[in-house]
């Protein structure tokens, strides 16, 4: 499933946006009600993940996940989430948009 990279700060480099806005012109990924998201990340797995559903520009509820993954909604209806990930060099947060079906 595609992401976006929306901000990352990584050996003194820097950039910013927020998964609302890198989302905003993005088509959202059709997916099963009750879906499960693992992440995967390459070449190494973060040492902490954390994960929000963004209700808005700077309005967000933290989601919990467990070794990976995160559950969708039952809900039908588009959400986006930003998947912040932290490592010893820096951090960098993800978006992605996806559109639960009936």
């Amino acid at each position: 499933m595609p992401t976006e990279l929306s901000t990352y700060n990584w050996g003194g480099e820097m950039t910013y946006g927020g998964p609302w806005e890198a989302m905003a012109d993005e088509e959202a990924v059709p997916v099963p009600a009750g879906s499960k998201i693992s992440l995967s990340f390459a070449p190494e797995a973060p040492d902490e993940i954390r994960v929000r559903l963004m209700t808005g520009s700077s309005q967000f509820k933290e989601i919990e996940s467990a070794e990976g993954s995160f559950d969708l909604p039952d809900q039908p209806g588009e959400y986006v989430y930003g998947i912040n990930g932290k490592w010893m060099e820096g951090s960098a947060l993800y978006a992605l948009k996806v559109r639960v079906r009936d």
